[in-house]
């Protein structure tokens, strides 16, 4: 019935030859059926219902009257916008396929709505974001329709911008009725801030252990080998006496120095050179102490090994441990 009907003038118009886009005979046939309630729905003034039929039955068989009337039934549900571009759609097809009356009828609705069009118009902070989408309700809005007026239906509506890479927008508009412009700046998008991995801890090397040097003459060590180390400790605390000397000698000579290089009577007025001296003399004074106990504390470990050494064979063992800040001589057996 729909082929030779119109919207308004149902008997005026000329019948409308079957559209070639039709995918089959029962899609047609479906179309025609969705079409025929869409129009039940309409005479019932039941939009809401009858706009989903009659665009179901346009997207399997286009036709120039469906479009008329899908077009008088979004603008009676109020989508403004839809119907406007719904009866520019019919005016274009009927001109092309040579019904002038049909597109002279979807003129003058599309005359008749424009003065009633609520737009939308965005505008960007920042358009050179790679991957910039915008959306409307989910649907892709092409960046080349930025900071134009695009009509849109009343009511709310959701628009979001993203890009990879980005921390997306959000915003939510509520459309008014028309005549009006409504303009929506979309701010320039922030990068997303790259975590910086967490600092690579150093482990310090492990310590580094010597084997315990043994006289093991099958069994075990003889006192003899005792007072041999016993010597040596002694002979390694001798040496860090004499060095702890030197740098005390050292030492007392770069005190001397810094006073020539500072105010006399009073150290605590000197020049550059004279804290450097003074710094340096402090430095190796301190290794001098410690250079001093150790060589006594050596000193002494020897002498006893000496002295303590038995006649018959004992094991002992002589071992060092070096870390990265600190050495130590080790010493065991039984003595």
């Amino acid at each position: 019935m729909r082929r030779w009907c119109a919207v308004f003038l149902l008997c005026a118009v000329p019948a409308v030859t079957v559209d070639a886009r039709a995918q089959s005979s029962a899609d047609k046939a479906a179309a025609e059926a969705l079409f025929d309630q869409g129009r039940k729905l309409m005479k019932k003034k039941n939009y809401a219902e009858a706009c989903p039929k009659l665009q179901a039955s346009q997207q399997l068989d286009s036709g120039i009257g469906t479009l008329l009337f899908l077009g008088e039934c979004y603008e009676k549900l109020g989508k403004i916008a839809s119907a406007w571009a719904t009866f520019k759609q019919a005016e274009s097809t009927a001109e092309a396929a040579g019904q002038a009356p049909r597109a002279r009828i979807a003129k003058v609705r599309v005359a008749a709505l424009e003065p009633q069009l609520t737009k939308l118009e965005l505008q960007l902070g920042a358009s050179d974001i790679p991957g910039l989408e915008l959306r409307r309700d989910g649907e892709l809005i092409p960046l080349a329709s930025v900071s134009v007026a695009i009509p849109v239906d009343p009511g709310s509506i959701e628009l979001t911008a993203n890009a990879p890479g980005y921390v997306g927008w959000t915003k939510q508009v509520d459309v008014p009725k028309g005549p009006t412009v409504i303009t929506v700046q979309v701010p320039a998008l922030k990068a997303i801030p790259v975590e910086e991995p967490p600092p690579k801890v150093v482990e310090p090397p492990p310590a580094k252990k010597t084997s315990p040097v043994r006289d093991d003459g099958g069994q075990g060590q003889s006192g003899s080998t005792q007072r041999t180390i016993g010597l040596v400790v002694g002979g390694v605390g001798v040496a860090a006496l004499a060095g702890g000397t030197v740098l005390g000698v050292l030492a007392k000579n770069k005190n001397d120095s810094s006073e020539e290089e500072c105010r006399p009577g009073d150290a605590r007025f000197c020049n550059a050179e004279g804290v450097s001296l003074r710094e340096d003399a402090q430095s190796l004074g301190n290794f001098s102490t410690i250079a001093f106990i150790g060589g006594g504390a050596l000193v002494a470990t020897g002498v006893v090994l000496f002295l303590t050494a038995p006649e018959d064979r004992a094991p002992v063992a002589l071992s060092t441990q070096l870390t990265p800040h600190s050495a130590a001589l080790r010493l065991g057996g039984q003595f």
